[in-house]
């Protein structure tokens, strides 16, 4: 009697186990099913507003990426490796909200197949659209800083004035995320655009920076450039007079530099008041050392916005969705431009970056050679 109760037991607890994990697979497949209907159920009309909204109006920008999530998590579970994603694995504890794949089957399937060139289509016809824009985004932001540094070029140079034309552009940013998960050949086409677009901006400003340093650079007076190149003149001569020489000019390096090192007096020092305003520039070396601290800024600032707004780094950890749900677009703002970045692990994606910069600045390095060049004229010591 007890042996057919433990028996009756233990079958009652068997199939109790079956139906749990029976009910387990069948809320599995009910969730994999409405996530198939919700995948296939998205139409060409339902896409409409990437075709006809306006992106230069902050409502239009909020329709547009609005849709661009629903597509944007359609075509994810269509394909979980798009954007150079690892797959995730299918479970019934995952939220409905976060992206998952279909299941293979399902995604051999004629619709998913049709549904998937559909918004693949959708896409890439969103991604010419979006060039022809930012193109003529990138115009007017590029205006707006040049009318800024047309009007500072005088002054010190404040890298701030690239920040008038840089805010007209962070609210596009999450659709630079999307381009580069969705469409990474548009994406470079955008950076490309970018790059050809900036670099006339940045030739002007360096060139001009160069020429406001040299314009207020110091000339050597006759006698400074006599002691100066006395040594290189009095070496050419020989045995005994080559020797005076080499002592006369110690002398004469002596006394420029007491002359250099110590304040006027006397006699000296009304003549040197009327020489006040020469006095005042800068030596040729200081000119270099003074371009240097004004330009280098500026290129490193620029490489973190070409990172940070083509979210070109892998250190970023944010998914399209999520990049537009952080901020309504009026509220975008960039981060810290002059904090160092830390180096990019994927070699790859840091060539993308370097390879823009050598375009936008493929000037400067002919530039700095230049007045090089011009400081060891001005100043062979």
């Amino acid at each position: 009697m007890l042996q057919t109760l433990s028996e009756d037991i233990a079958y009652i607890e068997a199939q109790g186990q079956g139906l749990q994990v029976q009910t387990a697979n069948q809320k599995l497949l009910k969730k994999e099913l409405e996530s198939l209907l919700e995948t296939c159920a998205i139409t060409s009309s339902d896409l409409e507003v990437l075709r006809i909204a306006p992106l230069d109006n902050l409502r239009g920008l909020e329709d547009v990426e609005n849709s661009l999530v629903t597509l944007f998590k359609a075509m994810i579970k269509m394909d979980p490796t798009l954007g150079g994603r690892e797959p995730k694995a299918a479970d019934a504890t995952i939220d409905s909200d976060q992206i998952i794949g279909l299941n293979n089957d399902y995604g051999q399937m004629r619709i998913v197949q049709e549904k998937k060139e559909m918004y693949h289509q959708e896409s890439a016809d969103f991604m010419r659209r979006l060039i022809e824009f930012m193109a003529r985004q990138f115009d007017e932001a590029f205006a707006e800083t040049k009318r800024a540094l047309e009007g500072a070029l005088a002054k010190k140079v404040d890298p701030s004035n690239h920040d008038v034309g840089r805010d007209l552009l962070w609210k596009y940013s999450p659709l630079m995320l999307y381009a580069r998960d969705a469409d990474l050949g548009n994406w470079n086409r955008l950076i490309q655009v970018y790059q050809d677009k900036i670099h006339p901006l940045y030739k002007a400003e360096f060139q001009s920076v160069v020429a406001i340093w040299r314009k207020n650079a110091r000339k050597l007076t006759g006698e400074e450039a006599e002691l100066l190149f006395s040594s290189h003149i009095e070496k050419q001569q020989e045995g005994g007079v080559a020797q005076t020489a080499r002592k006369l000019t110690v002398k004469r390096s002596q006394t420029l530099a007491r002359a250099l090192r110590s304040p006027l007096a006397d006699g000296e020092r009304k003549s040197a008041g009327d020489k006040s305003g020469a006095d005042s520039r800068s030596m040729p070396y200081v000119v270099f050392a003074g371009v240097l601290d004004d330009l280098l800024p500026l290129v490193e600032m620029e490489q973190n916005f070409v990172i940070d707004f083509f979210h070109a780094t892998t250190l970023e950890q944010i998914d399209f969705p999520d990049a537009v749900a952080a901020f309504k677009p009026r509220d975008r703002r960039g981060g810290d431009l002059k904090r160092h970045r830390l180096m990019e692990p994927d070699r790859d994606l840091a060539r993308r970056v370097t390879r823009p910069m050598e375009v936008i600045f493929a000037f400067l390095e002919a530039e700095l050679q230049r007045l090089m060049e011009w400081v060891i004229g001005q100043d062979p010591l």
